[in-house]
């Protein structure tokens, strides 16, 4: 089942808030069990709810999101937004949401002209629990000039696929992976994001990070990382194809997370190290070319480093000379 906006009153004039039509067709989709919400080509103001989890835009299982192209069609935050937006687009809080995804449109977080915290695209069922969204797909998104996150699937989300994507100019990271499995960011490109440009936490697993590209983000490329809770470490992670440049710090930070690969890609002119692992285990890395990397920091290009549970940072570093 095709479904237009247009059919349900949004009009994608730049002016009009489109929220309350956009949701009565994503609803009517879902009621009908399924199918594909159509967005012409425009600009369509959406605003967020009460609670943050409200997010603007609440996506249904069986229904996909469809614009016009990216930059064709934008759902973008009305000026003067005050409050925090978890999610323009996303799924509910607490329900198991499945076979969903958006594709040929943009997200514009509006950032010079709202307040708040705002993520683009969140999506996940409660952290802690066993509940699930699965069997999703975001393919040729671009999200743009959020104050907070770009892309943020969370806990947990089984079986996801971002691919063709972009995310820029956000106010911290552009592509997050928070407890994903089973899944895979494939062909997209995190620049000019004031943090990192793909970050991978809380114990995410068998996932595949394939031909993407980070440059230009404020810290690292590309981070596989694990806090400090007690919780399992991000694992048998893969890093493979795709270029690391121009970030301000590290290339590819690996830390507190086991069997990682990191192999094919072009890593050069970050602030700091190339690759730096700390306190890992189980990590490949190979036919990488490193260049001209730290040139923030007088360090090596590779640093492997050592972690002290009790005192923290050890400070030792291996650089392949003693």
């Amino acid at each position: 089942m095709i479904l237009n906006t247009k059919d349900f009153g949004a009009v994608g004039d730049s002016v009009t808030d489109d929220t309350a039509a956009i949701q009565a067709t994503i609803d009517a989709a879902a009621a009908a069990g399924g199918g594909e919400v159509v967005l012409a080509a425009g600009t369509y103001i959406v605003s967020g709810g009460e609670e943050p989890s409200d997010g603007c835009l609440m996506l249904k299982s069986n229904v996909t999101l469809s614009g016009a192209g990216m930059g064709e069609t934008v759902i973008k935050l009305a000026d003067g937004s005050d409050t925090k937006v978890t999610g323009i687009v996303r799924s509910a809080y607490g329900e198991e949401t499945h076979d969903f995804g958006m594709k040929n449109l943009t997200l514009d977080g509006n950032r010079d002209a709202t307040t708040g915290k705002v993520d683009g695209w969140f999506n996940g069922y409660i952290p802690g629990s066993d509940g699930k969204d699965s069997n999703v797909t975001l393919d040729s998104v671009e999200i743009k000039d959020c104050s907070g996150y770009g892309f943020d699937p969370h806990e947990q989300t089984v079986n996801m696929v971002i691919k063709n994507s972009v995310s820029h100019g956000n106010g911290l990271d552009g592509f997050v992976a928070d407890y994903l499995s089973d899944s895979v960011f494939e062909n997209n490109i995190a620049y000019n994001n004031d943090r990192h440009g793909f970050n991978v936490v809380t114990s995410t697993h068998d996932f595949t990070l394939s031909n993407n590209v980070a440059y230009g983000n404020g810290s690292t490329g590309i981070v596989v990382q694990r806090g400090s809770e007690n919780i399992p470490s991000p694992a048998n992670i893969t890093i493979t194809g795709g270029a690391v440049y121009g970030n301000g710090a590290e290339g590819v930070l690996i830390k507190l997370s086991s069997q990682v690969s990191v192999s094919g890609l072009d890593i050069h002119d970050n602030g700091s190290a190339g690759v730096r692992i700390y306190g890992s285990s189980g990590v490949d890395v190979f036919d990488n070319t490193l260049s001209n990397n730290s040139l923030g920091a007088p360090v090596p290009e590779i640093i492997i480093q050592s972690y002290d549970d009790t005192s923290g940072v050890s400070g030792k570093y291996f650089n392949g000379s003693d």
